[in-house]
């Protein structure tokens, strides 16, 4: 019977290191959310944890190099290393999708829409929902996209707001820095009180994976739901490679 299952799953590609401990964390996600009794009924995982990518933010707003080339070779080195789809552990990196499809002819995992959809799912009558992301996603405007095909508008911080979430992601005292507690977390909750008390909000979404690492800690916080899109898409994963999702997974949605 494990050997039945074990042929019948598929091999995951994960393009990572954007940043290391995001890519970590989201490879745990994938783990807790299997139902697993053993090692051998776990996935097969390829990680290409390549932190030499260029930072997608600076390239989008002009002020970086084109992290393309290096996208597209770890698309390539995980589809030739054995990888049946990919996925790709960074939102901001999905600007540069269209690309990536074209580059492998595996199955790229759209972490956008798939963490769209289960935010639409589990809250059938949401209207607006608050975004905290990289200002390259936002000026990507990849969830607006996403969401407008369900008929929910995105709601962003205000420019100051925004340029705080930035400092908690990228500051010498941040999240890109290895600092995921102390200071980031107090700074992540004011930001989340003020956005709440500002806007017209039903539901928050965490569309950066430096800001999943502050998930569990937030969530303790708000007094609106807040969903990760870390957590959502690992469970997406884990069922687009054939697994089965454990009970003890983390998120809000009771199933997708």
């Amino acid at each position: 019977m494990l050997e039945a299952r074990v042929h019948t799953t598929k091999t995951i590609g994960i393009l990572g290191g954007m940043g290391p401990a995001a890519t970590a964390d989201f490879y745990q996600r994938i783990i807790t959310s299997t139902a697993a009794c053993c090692d051998q009924e776990h996935l097969h995982v390829l990680i290409d944890s390549y932190s030499h990518t260029p930072d997608r933010t600076a390239f989008l707003l002009g002020n970086g190099e084109d992290p393309t080339p290096a996208l597209l070779s770890m698309a390539r080195r995980l589809e030739h290393a054995g990888a049946d789809l990919l996925v790709i552990a960074c939102n901001t990196a999905h600007a540069f999708m269209e690309e990536l499809v074209l580059a492998v002819s595996i199955p790229i995992i759209n972490w956008i829409d798939e963490a769209t959809s289960g935010v639409t799912k589990a809250s059938p009558h949401l209207q607006r929902v608050g975004l905290l992301a990289t200002t390259g996603t936002i000026k990507s405007n990849l969830y607006q996209h996403s969401f407008l095909a369900h008929n929910v508008q995105v709601i962003i911080p205000d420019l100051t707001s925004q340029e705080q979430l930035m400092t908690i992601i990228y500051g010498e005292s941040g999240l890109k820095a290895g600092h995921s507690n102390g200071r980031c977390v107090m700074a992540m909750d004011s930001l989340i009180q003020s956005f709440v008390r500002d806007n017209d909000i039903q539901a928050i979404l965490l569309g950066c994976t430096e800001l999943s690492l502050l998930a569990s800690a937030s969530r303790q916080r708000s007094l609106l739901p807040i969903f990760d899109a870390s957590q959502i898409v690992a469970e997406r994963v884990v069922l687009r490679a054939g697994g089965r999702l454990s009970e003890n997974r983390g998120i809000f949605l009771p199933d997708i």
